[in-house]
């Protein structure tokens, strides 16, 4: 499931200033696990101008490497422009779905 939106005043993700995010220690750390199960370069949080494009991070958050604005009970992510729309998965879910499929024999 994924969250797209303003940003949310959660307690888990909320605006520190207009271009600046701050994610607590648990969305932190959930947004780590899911950048390590699908083997993301980056944490999986994308922010949006108010004309739609992507802002670029100005202090990355690589995996395995915490960024400058880590101070161990939450990290902010800083942007390049003021952030009108943040993109994130708020959940994961497993699903197996089973089909089965006949095709015509070949000529």
């Amino acid at each position: 499931m994924l969250h797209r939106g303003t940003v949310p005043d959660s307690g888990q993700l909320f605006r520190v200033d207009p271009s600046t995010l701050r994610l607590s220690k648990s969305q932190h750390q959930t947004l780590k696990q899911i950048q390590q199960r699908f083997n993301l370069r980056e944490l999986p949080l994308i922010a949006y101008n108010r004309d739609g494009k992507v802002l670029e991070p100005l202090s990355p958050a690589y995996s395995g490497n915490p960024s400058e604005g880590w101070d161990g009970d939450g990290m902010d992510l800083r942007f390049w422009g003021e952030i009108a729309e943040v993109r994130y998965p708020v959940s994961m879910e497993r699903e197996a779905r089973q089909v089965s499929v006949q095709f015509p024999p070949l000529p």
